[in-house]
């Protein structure tokens, strides 16, 4: 089952899914497997929104609380996303006869996006890099009195040998 990138990437295809979802009938699979997948790229989203401002800053949610109220699921905007997930994938099991596990496919789908994403950011240097020389870099006389005042504390505490 695949989450499209285009959904969890940003909301720009959202008003497409809107519309295809809305010129599919009510009781077709098709369109309650689209509604679910645009549920899960919203919960998705929720629940890497600080990796995604980092990585992909300035893209706003999608905006999927009327979608979830309409197929009666929680937002995806309470606790992380991680109801709206379940119950998305509960609507697509009922009257199934295998329980395919959904939420664990989109988290995966989504983990493969977020990856990609990373990879590409570090490739473009749009990633900040940490400065590891100067993280390094040990301030020798400063050093030397910590470990001498060390050595003095040890030499005070160490048990006397009989």
């Amino acid at each position: 089952m695949r989450l499209s990138p285009c959904s969890f990437g940003g909301p720009a295809c959202a008003p497409l899914a809107l519309t295809v979802g809305a010129a599919l009938g009510e009781e077709d699979r098709a369109r309650l497997e689209l509604l679910t997948r645009y549920l899960a790229a919203a919960a998705l989203r929720r629940k890497w929104r600080f990796v995604l401002s980092i990585y992909l800053p300035g893209q706003p949610p999608i905006d999927a609380a009327p979608i979830a109220a309409r197929l009666g699921v929680p937002s995806p905007e309470e606790g992380y996303g991680r109801p709206c997930l379940r119950a998305a994938a509960e609507l697509l099991r009922r009257g199934e006869p295998f329980p395919y596990n959904y939420e664990s496919s989109w988290t995966a789908a989504a983990d493969h996006i977020l990856e990609d994403v990373r990879v590409q950011a570090r490739q473009e240097d749009l990633v900040p890099r940490l400065d590891t020389e100067a993280l390094l870099r040990v301030d020798e006389e400063d050093f030397r009195r910590k470990f001498s005042a060390f050595m003095a504390l040890a030499a005070r505490e160490e048990p006397e040998s009989s």
